[in-house]
């Protein structure tokens, strides 16, 4: 550890993060940039991660696709519920992802239903490019709050033609 007599301009900071209460349901990630006069580091950068929670809740919170193969169909399913039962509507659903083809998502019930739940169920191609599959699925209730579902996954390399892999 340095000596702190070596470094007498370093203090302890609190810092103290608040949050806006209207940000989309769903995983929370944002950097916090300081800037400082120590000489070895004139910035730093604090990481703020987090869930924000409502009544509407999906189960799980983050869906993870299996390792598989470029250019291979899936399918994933996840429940999207009230907790206090009490129904609503959503009202749109949008797959972003670069690596995910004739993305869709089918629920039951049907869009803009009023229900307590609802079954979800996203399918797709993966894409032909092998690497980190990163998506997120925004889901828009009746009353324009909005619902983040990340999905994780990783793309494997295609195997060389004649390696019988």
């Amino acid at each position: 550890m340095d000596d702190p007599a070596e470094r007498p301009y370093l203090k302890e900071v609190v810092v103290e993060v608040n949050l806006v209460a209207k940000g989309p349901i769903g995983p929370l990630r944002a950097d916090v940039v300081l800037e400082t006069n120590a000489p070895d580091a004139r910035t730093v950068v604090l990481t703020v991660a987090g869930y924000i929670v409502d009544d509407i809740e999906t189960s799980p919170r983050v869906l993870t696709l299996p390792q598989r193969k470029p250019g291979q169909p899936f399918s994933l399913e996840f429940e999207l519920r009230s907790r206090t039962v009490k129904d609503f509507a959503i009202f749109d659903t949008k797959l972003e992802s670069e690596k995910i083809e004739n993305p869709g998502v089918i629920l039951k019930p049907a869009l803009g239903t009023l229900a307590s739940s609802y079954g979800v169920r996203i399918t797709g191609v993966t894409a032909a490019a092998p690497g980190p599959i990163d998506a997120l699925l925004r889901v828009t209730l009746e009353d324009d709050r909005t619902i983040l579902l990340p999905i994780w996954g990783y793309l494997e390399s295609a195997p060389a033609a004649g390696t019988g892999n």
